[in-house]
């Protein structure tokens, strides 16, 4: 239920991490989870498909203490506007055919440490040693190895993360044109999204 924005839903990357193995858990401070292999990407992909053909589709949900998928899932509902994040979401070449408007959010190297950090400490269940320790492993070359690289597919780079209204201004207007040339209201999207939207001025 948290996921549903109607008419505008998001769709994680991170629930579509594939459950570990019992080999794997055991050595899963050796784990890279920010390897393309890290992810179920059949699932990821049969998943957007059900949305772009405007079906309801069931999301996995993942626990990221035991690092294993849960039981239960998500419902997410057709809408006219599908929001894809993740780290790897450029990566795949079947799930960019999906995308109208591919973005790369360019953020500082230590900034993305601090973010992490928060994350995983406030939600995951891990130490900050915890964190760093998996930063020097895997997460730093990951990045440059297989998150970066994906920065030549995006029609639109934004550098200076969330702080760059210029760029976020010029893809509000770009998501503005594209939903009224397809005849969609774009006040009731926004509506919707609520602040998951920034308005004309780039503010969220």
């Amino acid at each position: 239920d948290k996921l549903r924005l109607s008419p505008v839903v998001i769709l994680p990357m991170d629930r579509f991490y594939r459950s570990l193995s019992k080999k794997e858990i055991e050595n899963k401070q050796n784990h890279n989870f920010d390897h393309p292999d890290a992810f179920d990407w059949k699932l990821f992909r049969s998943t957007l498909d059900g949305l772009v053909a405007r079906k309801n589709v069931q999301v996995p949900r993942y626990d990221f203490k035991t690092h294993t998928r849960e039981n239960k899932t998500d419902s997410l509902a057709a809408a006219d506007v599908v929001i894809v994040e993740g780290i790897l979401v450029l990566y795949d070449n079947k799930i960019r055919q999906h995308m109208d408007m591919k973005i790369f959010v360019d953020t500082d190297a230590d900034l993305r440490l601090a973010r992490r950090i928060q994350r995983d400490v406030s939600s995951r269940g891990r130490t900050v040693n915890e964190v760093l320790e998996q930063y020097c492993k895997t997460v730093k070359q990951s990045f440059e190895d297989f998150v970066h690289p994906t920065k030549r597919y995006a029609d639109l780079v934004i550098p200076q993360g969330g702080s760059n209204t210029v760029a976020i201004k010029l893809m509000v207007e770009h998501i503005r044109t594209q939903l009224k040339q397809r005849g969609i209201e774009t006040a009731a999207i926004e509506s919707a999204a609520g602040e998951n939207l920034p308005d004309e001025n780039g503010n969220f």
